[in-house]
């Protein structure tokens, strides 16, 4: 049998020929999966598949198995109100999305309901030029550089990218980036890193991605509705080859669109750093991949096809019931008019930590890391919203901000309980990102890590336009204040509220009227106090912070003006 030869009558086949086949060709499809193929290919293409057609769509189902996106979640038990109506609103964003899925959700495509949902809202909006990159920091290997945001152990690095246009249009060519036959791997990731610091090389071009699990196919599935792709072009010697080239080569090559007359500027700038190129597929205006093996020949899938198909393992999910909050507790913060403090006890693990803003050119970034130990949904929020938060008070409305989120995930997710922490985790990122309308520029990048019991949350906040302001005291008789999200009596952020506070507090840095700030989650002000006395300290104006309890996020503001928020100290020297 040729790559090219059919699957005689595949189109009607039934279960026990399905078994057959399996054993036959050794796939690794499900037998229902097979039957799933079998009727799409009877009722919409009207044909059979090619040997290596078939065999390539059994190698993208085995791909999405591993990386999680063949668990399908069947079951969802929780006691929590706010839980279940942001998992009640997840389902009902997905199925506007797409009217014509009916399987389950899957745990990869939860994670990414928010940012599809948002995508699909501003597409008629202007979009940013800046490219958030996230690359995998597990090889050990990392070349400083300006444009390469590190988090506080974090697997991850982020580069900022200046590119031309987010969105993928009608006639953008796709170019393979590979190594030579002399490169290691390590060599190319350098000459590549090497590349993106080129203004030349950025300026023409639209999206980068690397190649992952599932090689070409899976990334090409995330960057276009459609697809037309030359096969022969990434065969060396420019015969046609079969179709599974695109899911079993190439990994870790990277994959550029850009504009047709960029080519051959893009194609002279990688020859002359030493990287080979290949133009192997073109945009196209309907959502079909196209396979074109030559001029004459060629097979084309539906696009939604392509991303439906999977074999799935169901999963269900019980997240614990936060403890209700004392009835007493209750009276008496409302009685003294303070914020109210979360439903569970906020320790080093159950919070999120801050990094140092980075400023490179306009563009500034926040980043925020979490390993929730309790309250997954919570953390996962504030992760969200102290970046955020931190580059407001640089001057950036939050509605001009773009997000990247990346989640370290357990390895083994077939246990209940490890998938209650991590659909609660989503859920609280996926609360945060809709409620402020937040999107990220990339999908949500997961990672199995089978060291780790429960998700690991890393967030970069990007914007253009800003400027990095000091987080330590640095005028004597300046003033500080205290700002945190009010609470409702479930420790959640009142957001209507609070973005009111993110857009004042934007406001006020873009006129100059702040010095500098500092964001914290889960500390006190006395804390958020010492951490920012460095060659000044302050005098407290209101000393019942000392008798304050850690606060889940809250941001501390110094400021020679008169602003609208709880004023609690004075900076002076330290021997005033």
């Amino acid at each position: 049998m040729t790559y090219h030869s059919v699957i005689r009558d595949f189109k009607n086949i039934n279960m026990a020929q399905a078994e057959n086949l399996r054993a036959r060709l050794s796939l690794s499809m499900s037998a229902d999966t097979l039957a799933f193929c079998g009727n799409y290919y009877q009722t919409k293409l009207k044909r059979d598949p090619f040997w290596d057609e078939l065999k390539m769509l059994d190698m993208l189902t085995a791909a999405k198995k591993q990386i999680g996106a063949s668990l399908a979640l069947t079951e969802f038990f929780t006691n929590d109100a706010f839980a279940a109506s942001t998992y009640a609103d997840l389902l009902k964003k997905h199925k506007e999305l797409h009217p014509e899925s009916s399987h389950p959700l899957t745990l990869a495509e939860v994670a990414d309901v928010a940012n599809e949902y948002l995508a699909s809202k501003q597409k008629k909006k202007s979009r940013s030029n800046l490219h958030l990159y996230l690359e995998d920091t597990s090889d050990g290997i990392f070349y400083p550089d300006a444009s390469c945001v590190a988090t506080a152990n974090s697997p991850y690095r982020l580069r900022l990218l200046k590119l031309s246009n987010s969105a993928a249009k009608t006639g953008d060519i796709l170019v393979l980036i590979s190594p030579t036959e002399k490169d290691t791997p390590n060599a190319f990731h350098r000459k590549f890193v090497t590349l993106l610091q080129n203004n030349a090389f950025l300026q023409s071009i639209k999206n980068i991605t690397a190649v992952g699990i599932g090689g070409i196919l899976t990334e090409l599935l995330d960057m276009a509705e459609g697809v037309h792709i030359h096969l022969p072009s990434l065969s060396p010697d420019d015969k046609p080859i079969p179709s599974t080239v695109l899911c079993n080569q190439f990994l870790g090559c990277q994959i550029l669109r850009i504009a047709p007359k960029q080519w051959n500027k893009i194609s002279a700038l990688l020859e002359s750093n030493g990287l080979r190129a290949i133009s192997f597929a073109t945009v196209i205006r309907k959502p079909k991949f196209v396979f074109a093996r030559n001029k004459q020949s060629k097979f084309e899938i539906d696009t939604h096809f392509l991303r439906s198909l999977k074999s799935y393992e169901t999963v269900c999910a019980k997240p614990k019931k936060a403890p209700a909050r004392d009835f007493l507790s209750m009276l008496l913060d409302l009685f003294c008019n303070k914020v109210l403090t979360p439903l569970t006890p906020l320790t080093p693990k159950n919070t999120t930590q801050l990094g140092e803003v980075t400023q490179i050119d306009s563009y500034v970034c926040a980043a925020s890391t979490a390993t929730p130990a309790g309250s997954h949904y919570k953390t996962a929020l504030w992760s969200i919203l102290a970046p955020t938060l931190a580059l407001c008070a640089c001057g950036v409305p939050y509605s001009k901000q773009a997000l990247t989120v990346a989640l370290g995930i357990p390895k083994d997710l077939s246990k209940d309980t490890i998938v209650s922490k991590y659909l609660s985790t989503v859920l609280g990122l996926y609360r945060a990102q809709t409620e402020l309308e937040l999107t990220s520029t990339v999908r949500t990048f997961l990672q199995n890590d089978k060291s780790i019991l429960t998700p690991s949350i890393y967030v970069w906040a990007s914007a253009k336009n800003a400027k990095k302001m000091p987080c330590i005291f640095t005028e004597p008789g300046s003033f500080v204040y205290f700002v945190s999200p009010t609470l409702d009596a479930d420790g959640l952020p009142e957001f209507a509220d609070f973005q009111k506070t993110l857009n004042s507090i934007a406001k006020c840095a873009s006129k100059g009227k702040i010095l500098s700030y500092r964001v914290l989650s889960g500390e006190t002000i006395a804390d958020g106090i010492r951490q920012m006395s460095s060659v000044y300290t302050c005098d407290l104006i209101d000393e019942t912070v000392l008798n304050e309890d850690k606060h889940p996020l809250f941001i501390l503001i110094e400021s020679q003006k008169r602003l609208p928020w709880r004023c609690i100290a004075k900076v002076l020297p330290f021997d005033a």
